[in-house]
């Protein structure tokens, strides 16, 4: 079977996980270019040009590989699941609910069953999905997903439709799986998810605390943080990150303008706003001067 993944680290981590769950029921995964009997495309829809291309992608793979069982699933049918569901060159069609139940589907389609459309909207109150990864056969880092949705519900962005709420994994399992990469040789981790500064929000806790116990684990050398929203970079926030020493100093603020009156909206602003940002344009130099 072969993997084609558009998107985030945190695509690539669930990705990751998938392929996992396959190879441990028998499965063996292609390379590019390599004849295959399944065909999997975990899209992005970020964008219009993510939906195309997954779209493009898998005519192709179905074109030259008819008997192939093909699937569409991740963000862009999640989001848009009427028009993905008349995406008729996908065998399955489903979106970033219950994953495993991709192995199960599959299964049934090599074994003749018909077309399976099975998207599952999310719903407040659901929970994190365990998928976990013990090896990252093309990287010499490890992605660990922390954290999935979003509740921000910034005016432009699809997200929280494709990813949902804020749910956060719990620290035992993320340090779980820390103990079990560093074992596997693994020195360097970057902690990813769809909103990295809300890690926490619906359990009491946060992304600060969890780095500063993620630097705890023996082996570990190097931790990488996705990309934060400035407003979370309080001073206090700066200098607990700045005394773990195994967290690589740099940040990734997220910016998609620098005009007030588009990015502004938080809660009590009293600026207009077109983007209903949390932050205004002063808040990503304010976190860099810091």
């Amino acid at each position: 079977m072969f993997f084609y993944t558009l998107g985030c680290k945190v695509n690539l981590n669930e990705t990751g996980a998938l392929e996992q769950m396959f190879r441990s029921n028998g499965f063996t995964i292609a390379q590019e270019g390599e004849p295959a009997d399944v065909f999997i495309v975990n899209s992005c829809t970020v964008t219009n040009f993510g939906d195309q291309k997954s779209r493009k992608w898998l005519r192709r793979a179905k074109r030259e590989n008819p008997g192939a069982v093909t699937v569409l699933t991740g963000c862009y049918p999640q989001a848009f699941p009427e028009e993905a569901a008349q995406f008729m060159e996908a065998d399955l069609v489903c979106g970033n609910g219950d994953r495993k139940a991709i192995l199960d589907n599959v299964l049934k389609l090599l074994d003749g069953h018909e077309r399976i459309v099975a998207i599952t909207p999310h719903q407040r109150g659901e929970r994190f999905e365990e998928l976990p990864v013990e090896r990252f056969e093309t990287h010499t880092r490890a992605f660990i997903k922390v954290e999935d949705g979003c509740n921000r519900q910034c005016a432009y962005c699809v997200i929280p439709r494709a990813r949902g709420p804020v749910r956060s994994r719990a620290e035992e399992s993320i340090l779980a799986e820390l103990h079990q990469l560093a074992t596997a040789g693994y020195r360097e981790v970057v902690l990813s998810a769809i909103s990295l500064p809300s890690y926490g929000l619906d359990t009491g806790t946060n992304l600060v605390e969890l780095v500063e116990k993620c630097a705890q684990v023996e082996g570990i050398e190097r931790i990488r943080l996705g990309s934060l929203d400035p407003d979370m970079l309080t001073p206090e926030y700066i200098a607990r990150l700045a005394a773990v020493d195994k967290l690589c100093p740099q940040f990734h603020l997220s910016l998609q303008s620098g005009c007030t009156a588009t990015c502004a909206g938080c809660a009590g602003c009293t600026v207009p706003s077109s983007m209903h940002r949390w932050w205004t344009r002063s808040a990503p130099p304010t976190a860099a001067a810091r």
